[in-house]
């Protein structure tokens, strides 16, 4: 049985109270678990954009995860009436020293460097101008691999969520540590449900790219009646 877009076996709790308020409350199993869902969330979203291009923002001076985030929100703002057809998906970073750190995935082709200092000086500062040395408030990165490239765009959303782990495992739990602008459509979906006594793994990863032309993505794995079933995944 095939069933195209097959969301209600993607597990969406949106609508529902979280169960567990803090990182106090979660069982090692459900920390994995809600890792995953995001760096999965995070995934799908740069892929569908096809985002190749990386732009960091920084502090100068220390702010607390409000504050930096409250900076960001008026960055982005900003961002969505300039470059209104640049889709983007923001990862929050915290270093070791406890500070703040914003990455930006978005897609390739020309982004005004000197305007998105300036915007990023006007987000922290109040003013719509380029500040320097001493002066300045925070700085602006726009990085890919070799600076004469860009990303590819599988490597670029291995490389920012590795800081969804690295921050769920040490930081405050209730708190996004990522954004994503509105309108990036879901991955195409398939859902393949085969017999237990079938080899679910050859199988299924066979039949799904003979389908859609595409290696899986084996998302996840679930009991229905006496079938087992496998979601999968392409982009």
């Amino acid at each position: 049985v095939f069933q195209e877009e097959a969301n209600q076996f993607k597990g969406n709790t949106s609508s529902k109270e979280r169960k567990n308020r803090d990182r106090e409350s979660m069982s090692f199993e459900d920390l994995l678990r809600s890792q995953a869902r995001a760096r999965r969330s995070i995934r799908e979203r740069v892929l569908q954009i096809d985002a190749k291009v990386m732009v960091t923002l920084t502090t100068r001076d220390y702010c607390d995860f409000k504050e930096f985030t409250d900076y960001c929100k008026k960055f982005m703002k900003i961002w969505r009436t300039r470059f209104p057809n640049k889709p983007y998906v923001v990862v929050f970073e915290k270093h070791k020293k406890g500070d703040y750190h914003a990455h930006i995935a978005t897609t390739d082709g020309y982004i005004d460097f000197r305007m998105l200092r300036k915007m990023w000086h006007y987000a922290l500062t109040g003013k719509f101008k380029t500040l320097s040395g001493q002066d300045s408030p925070g700085n602006i990165d726009v990085k890919t691999p070799r600076r004469s490239q860009a990303w590819k765009t599988g490597g670029l959303a291995r490389y920012i969520c590795k800081y969804v782990s690295k921050d769920m495992a040490s930081g405050e739990f209730n708190r996004k540590r990522y954004w994503a602008s509105k309108g990036i459509p879901s991955p195409k979906t398939y859902t393949v449900f085969m017999p237990v006594s079938f080899s679910l793994a050859t199988d299924a990863s066979a039949l799904f790219t003979s389908l859609t032309g595409k290696k899986p993505k084996f998302l996840r794995e679930f009991q229905l009646g006496w079938l087992t079933g496998l979601y999968l995944s392409t982009y």
